[in-house]
């Protein structure tokens, strides 16, 4: 996870921007594996947030560690409770996941994006093992498919936890709800139709692979 930064690419002190009366603060997401300190140390400046505070996710990942994920989820459920905006140019599991936390979620023209089980592993004495992944799947689980169900059927989420990906387009994620908005030639318009979004040009390039088949 990065703050703003600037022309020189340092860190731009605060990595908020002031608008009027509160504050828009922005962070640009890689991969989750700031292996405690960043994490902390982000959630700490941010600790001052006020009551009408925004906070913005724009999100490049190809995901990471569950348990940062975790983190962020907590920290926009407290601080940031209905204030948060994504953009998503690519979003691969904690990645993706991080997309869904924006009150609003707002795909480009090309995103891409991917959801699927968690991995790890655990160290210790046997039943040490079996009792940490008993309490871990069924944490997990609770988390990562109880986000789910707005977007996928029972079906594809008990899929999803066997091991399949589900890989999605800007246009499968205006059709699942997974997207609210989408930045159409500089302009944020709402979810549209696919009519509507054909005649933006959102999905020129499934039209140019038409052509090509």
């Amino acid at each position: 996870m990065e703050p703003l930064r600037d022309e020189d690419h340092n860190i731009v002190d605060g990595f908020f921007e002031q608008n009027g009366g509160f504050k828009i603060y922005k962070l640009f997401l890689g991969e989750f594996s700031e292996s405690g300190n960043g994490m902390q140390r982000i959630i700490n400046r941010l600790q001052g947030a006020g009551p009408e505070d925004i906070l913005e996710f724009h999100v490049a990942s190809n995901g990471g560690s569950v348990d940062e994920l975790i983190e962020l989820y907590n920290l926009c459920d407290t601080l940031f409770y209905g204030r948060v905006t994504t953009y998503m140019n690519h979003g691969y599991s904690a990645g993706c996941w991080a997309f869904l936390m924006g009150t609003d979620r707002v795909v480009y023209e090309h995103s891409s994006g991917m959801f699927h089980s968690y991995s790890g592993g655990f160290g210790g004495k046997r039943q040490d093992l079996l009792d940490h992944m008993e309490h871990e799947d069924k944490r997990l689980e609770v988390f990562l498919m109880g986000t789910l169900k707005p977007y996928f059927n029972k079906k594809e989420i008990k899929k999803m936890g066997r091991g399949k990906d589900f890989w999605f387009d800007t246009k499968e994620a205006c059709e699942r709800g997974i997207a609210t908005h989408v930045m159409v030639k500089g302009e944020v318009v709402a979810n549209l139709d696919e009519k509507e979004l054909v005649d933006r040009f959102v999905f020129e390039v499934e039209k140019m692979a038409e052509e090509f088949e």
